[in-house]
């Protein structure tokens, strides 16, 4: 049994006492709150649920499989402008979709380049002018039947899986908690995805260029490690023997080496190691909360508590702040973790809609689904406004928490100095020559269709049809 008292996990060995900056606790204020804004005028059709994600293979079953990218735009201007009017500040960032084949293939961290040059030369008259895959029954059938000269099986399923996610049209990149995690003033740890999830790995080329565009350093983790970001890591408002402390997760995609790798990161940066607090659905509900943001969200205060020790963290800690959590989704034993931690918990029934607990928290406003129970409603509201909004991405299994993260921007890091600072630092060791050369041409092609802009959401550049 695990108790508050004692349960913890080393996430990575000592570090000396060295000044360095506290992260910044969940949704909070000081930080801008980014939400996805797509290219209009698209229709996302999903064809393949992605593995673990029991929540999207309901709604698939239900028909429920796509969205309009003009949905999300006008989802993501009503929920920007929520937040600005109560000074919280927002920003829009860009997705995947349309991202040309080759960069969408080459971003899949383990799969084999020679492969993807065999099907890129097969694939040939699928593609536009500009190496975008044309999404018609006729090019989706060549391409699954290109894979069957490959017969190493991992790489083959890797590839499958892939298709599938640039068949939707990179549909899920809106669902941008998974991409990163920013830690310490100017750093980001990029997602890597399971094999049979590289439905996602697909956006990884994308996403490394936009937080260099954006001054933050991404960092990318062994290549045997699986890591969904920002989703499954949410930090406390506390520091212990110089540890960051962090609520973190286990489940279906969700692995518990990731924070031991990055801890190894962060150290050779000098960044704060993270300290984490584990948390797991019950057993029979890990795809259904497949990310901790599925089951479990909330807003702390800013005023970061420090102990001496870890132990003392878990004896001193004053419970502060205000916790959403999916009914029935956990132990016993995990439920006393929290209620140490936070001064209010609200339990949300997932019965009418999965997903409701998926809500963006900050005390500004809190953003979530319309099918909340009234009760529980009436209590966020003693705390801060809410707005019930059904988020329009039908078919990906997530919803408002899904669709954020968090940004602070910074001046633009070049893919060479980002290079030679891994050197430096002796981190990044996974980067190859190959997949430089490929981040180099597709900020090229990024620049040369004017898609590589930051929109600020006070004024946005692009706007809903």
């Amino acid at each position: 049994m695990k108790s508050f008292l004692f349960f913890h996990r080393r996430g990575g060995g000592g570090v000396s006492k060295m000044a360095r900056r506290a992260f910044h606790p969940g949704f909070n204020e000081s930080k801008k709150i980014a939400l996805p804004l797509p290219p209009k005028g698209f229709e996302c059709k999903y064809y393949k649920s992605v593995w673990g994600n029991e929540i999207q293979k309901r709604q698939m079953e239900r028909n429920q499989n796509g969205y309009t990218t003009n949905d999300v735009i006008r989802t993501s201007h009503e929920i920007a402008n929520f937040y600005e009017k109560r000074k919280q500040q927002t920003v829009f960032t860009p997705t995947s979709h349309n991202t040309p084949l080759r960069f969408a293939l080459c971003s899949c961290r383990n799969v084999d380049y020679d492969l993807v040059d065999q099907l890129l030369r097969s694939l040939g008259d699928c593609l536009d002018d500009s190496g975008v895959f044309v999404n018609t029954e006729k090019n989706m059938s060549k391409a699954l039947e290109s894979l069957d000269f490959i017969h190493d099986l991992r790489q083959k399923k890797i590839l499958e899986s892939a298709f599938f996610g640039i068949f939707s049209n990179f549909a899920d990149s809106i669902y941008i908690a998974n991409n990163y995690l920013e830690v310490g003033d100017n750093y980001a740890v990029v997602a890597n995805y399971p094999d049979m999830a590289s439905q996602r790995e697909v956006e990884r080329s994308r996403v490394i260029l936009f937080l260099l565009q954006n001054g933050k350093f991404p960092i990318l983790l062994h290549d045997d490690v699986n890591f969904e970001g920002e989703a499954n890591v949410k930090f406390l408002p506390a520091v212990s023997d110089g540890l960051q402390m962090a609520i973190c997760y286990e489940s279906s995609r969700s692995d518990y080496n990731a924070i031991s790798d990055i801890n190894i990161q962060l150290k050779k940066l000098n960044v704060r190691l993270i300290e984490p607090i584990y948390l797991e659905p019950k057993k029979d509900r890990e795809e259904a909360f497949y990310h901790l943001d599925c089951i479990l969200n909330f807003s702390t205060s800013g005023v970061i508590q420090n102990f001496e020790y870890v132990s003392e963290f878990y004896k001193k800690y004053r419970k502060n702040g205000v916790a959403i959590v999916a009914n029935g989704g956990f132990e016993e034993e995990d439920l006393i973790i929290l209620r140490r931690i936070f001064d209010k918990i609200h339990f949300v029934n997932t019965d009418e809609d999965p997903l409701i607990a998926n809500m963006v928290i900050n005390k500004n406003g809190i953003v979530g689904g319309k099918k909340i129970n009234k009760d529980v409603l009436q209590k966020i509201r003693d705390h801060t406004e809410y707005i019930g909004i059904d988020h329009p991405s039908l078919g990906g299994g997530g919803a408002h928490k899904c669709c954020s993260n968090v940004l602070e921007q910074s001046k633009s890091i070049t893919i060479d100095e980002w290079i030679n600072r891994s050197k430096y630092f002796g981190v990044n060791t996974v980067i190859t020559k190959e997949f430089v050369d490929v981040l180099k041409d597709h900020n090229s092609y990024l620049q040369a269709h004017e898609l590589n802009e930051m929109f600020d959401s006070v004024e946005p550049k692009i706007t809903c049809a």
